[in-house]
């Protein structure tokens, strides 16, 4: 019996070293897949992490090319606003000055109107300063000249010049 033991406790040693040696195997070949599995997820969590940072990159990117067309869109909101209040500017002025036009023509025309007053004033003075300076010289002329149909004419006015 004792060697019916030994050779069942060597069939058991073997039974249990095939069996060892078995599951070894077993756990080496799931090692390995698992090594592979573990690899392949560290290869994907390495190309998701280049994504991601390529995505934060392309972000900041869009983010400072918003930003700049933000400062652009402002920039040339602020010169047409500027454009505008020039334009409303000169347009004011453009109508104070047309006012002022209007006005100063109405004060040219009653200048104009003046001066053609005085002018009228002017040569009916003259008119009357040439006949009064012609009879002027005539009565001059009379006083100096005393001739004989001068007399007559000085005896018919009946004028008192002394």
């Amino acid at each position: 019996m004792l060697k019916w033991m030994c050779l069942s406790n060597s069939g058991c040693f073997r039974t249990a070293l095939v069996v060892t040696t078995s599951h070894e195997a077993d756990m080496e070949e799931d090692n390995l897949r698992l090594q592979e599995e573990l690899e392949k997820v560290k290869a994907e969590l390495r190309e998701v992490e280049d994504k991601y940072q390529n995505s934060e990159c392309r972000i900041e990117n869009l983010m400072a090319s918003v930003d700049e067309k933000e400062r652009e869109e402002l920039a040339a909101a602020q010169e047409l606003q500027d454009q505008l209040s020039a334009y409303f500017e000169n347009q004011t002025t453009v109508k104070q000055l047309e006012e002022h036009v209007k006005r100063l023509e109405i004060q040219n025309t009653s200048l104009e109107a003046t001066v053609h007053q005085q002018s009228d004033r002017i040569e009916a003075l003259l008119r009357e300063m040439q006949a009064s300076a012609s009879v002027s010289c005539s009565l001059i002329f009379l006083f100096m000249t005393p001739e004989p149909s001068y007399l007559f004419i000085w005896g018919n006015l009946n004028v008192d010049f002394l």
